[in-house]
């Protein structure tokens, strides 16, 4: 990872800090999705990682062919 603000942000001193949350928007085969990372800090100064991904909804058709009477979508919903 390169120089700057994120890096900064993820390498900072977590002295007094509880919990950290990292959130990515991802678009996955049409379907745009949200990934998040938490970490929630014990007083004993360990912590416990946790993730999630959560569908938010198709953004488009992302498997279309021609066919002689025009496109035909295969799949809107782009489902893994």
């Amino acid at each position: 990872m390169e120089k700057g603000p994120f890096k900064n942000k993820i390498e900072q001193d977590t002295d007094g800090v509880v919990l950290q949350v990292f959130t990515t928007y991802k678009l996955v085969k049409g379907v745009m999705t949200m990934e998040t990372v938490t970490r929630r800090f014990k007083s004993d100064g360990d912590y416990h990682d946790s993730t999630e991904q959560m569908p938010l909804g198709c953004m488009f058709p992302y498997n279309i062919e021609n066919t002689s009477d025009g496109p035909e979508k295969k799949s809107t919903l782009g489902l893994i």
